[in-house]
C-alpha cells in the first residue's frame, strides 16, 4: 500500500496536471467564440468574445426562449395525456375493485337448497317430508317457508302458486352445512287416495313451494323454489319396524324435480 506522504504527493500532481489542461482550454483561441447582439439600429451590432462552452449556452437558451410558447403547449399536452390515463386507471382500479366485491359476495354469501324427504305415510292422511340445507359460506338469516300439495293428472303442470299468509317460521337461522326438517300434513279423500293407487303413473302428487332467507349481504330476502313431482309408481309398503309400518310411502328416491316450479335467485 502507498504510504499517506506518496498518496498525497500523487494526488498533488493529479491536481496540477487538470489545472494546466483547463488553463489550456480557456487559453486555447479554438475554444472561443463570439456572441453578437444587434444594437437599437438594425445595422449596429455587438460582438463579444466568450469560452465555447459560455457560447454554447447562450444559443442554448436564446432558441428555448424563441419556443417557450411550443415548448408550453407541448408541456401542457403532455400533463393533460398523463392526466387522462391517470384517470383512466384509476376508473379501471374501481371497477375491478366493484368487481372483486360482487365476486366475494357470489362466493360467500349463504345459499339455501330443498332436498326431498319423501312421503311418509300416504293415504288420507299424509306427511310429505322436505330438508332445508344450508350450502353457502354464512348462515341464512329471517328462514321462512311455505309448503304445499296438489293432487293432478297433469304432468306438465307450470302453476304453482304461493300464499302470502301461509309461511311459516321467524328469526330462524341455518348455518352453513346445516340443515332444517320440516313437514308439511295433507289430507286426500277416499276417492283421491285411491285413484293415485290406480293411476298407473298417470296422476301425479307435487309438493312445491318457497323457502326465503337473507343471504347475509343484500337487504332484500332471497327466495329458493322448489316441486318436488312423485307418481304411484314409487308407492311401497313401509317395512315393520319403522314409524307408520304396513302403511304405504313414496320414499324420496322416486321423487323427481318437476321441469316448473324450481328456481332460485
Amino acid at each position: 500500500m502507498l504510504k499517506s506522504s506518496q498518496a498525497r504527493g500523487w494526488l498533488i500532481l493529479a491536481g496540477a496536471i487538470a489545472f494546466v489542461v483547463a488553463w489550456e482550454s480557456f487559453s486555447s483561441p479554438l475554444l472561443y467564440g463570439q456572441i453578437c447582439e444587434k444594437g437599437q439600429h438594425a445595422d449596429n451590432e455587438n460582438c463579444s468574445t466568450y469560452h465555447i462552452v459560455l457560447v454554447a449556452l447562450w444559443h442554448l437558451g436564446k432558441f428555448l426562449n424563441s419556443w417557450e410558447g411550443a415548448l408550453t403547449f407541448a408541456a401542457t399536452a403532455v400533463i393533460a395525456a398523463f392526466t387522462a390515463i391517470l384517470y383512466i386507471a384509476t376508473k379501471r382500479i374501481g371497477e375491478i375493485s366493484a368487481q372483486q366485491v360482487d365476486d366475494n359476495r357470489i362466493n360467500q354469501r349463504a345459499y339455501l337448497w330443498v332436498a326431498p324427504l319423501g312421503i311418509a305415510p300416504f293415504g288420507m292422511a299424509g306427511k310429505a317430508h322436505i330438508s332445508v340445507k344450508n350450502v353457502g359460506a354464512i348462515p341464512a338469516r329471517d328462514v321462512s317457508w311455505f309448503i304445499n300439495h296438489i293432487l293432478c293428472g297433469n304432468g306438465k303442470l307450470d302453476s304453482f302458486p304461493t300464499d302470502e299468509n301461509q309461511f311459516y317460521g321467524h328469526n330462524f337461522v341455518i348455518h352453513p352445512g346445516a340443515e332444517m326438517s320440516r313437514t308439511h300434513r295433507f289430507r286426500l279423500c277416499h276417492d283421491q287416495a285411491q285413484a293415485f293407487r290406480v293411476s298407473g303413473g298417470k296422476i301425479f302428487f307435487f309438493v312445491y313451494g318457497e323457502v326465503r332467507y337473507l343471504d347475509g349481504f343484500a337487504e332484500k330476502p332471497r327466495c329458493t323454489k322448489f316441486c318436488h313431482r312423485y307418481d304411484s309408481d314409487g308407492l311401497e309398503t313401509i317395512p315393520a319396524g319403522k314409524p307408520f309400518a304396513g302403511h304405504s310411502e313414496l320414499p324420496a328416491e322416486s321423487m323427481r324435480y318437476h321441469q316448473f316450479g324450481n328456481d332460485a335467485d
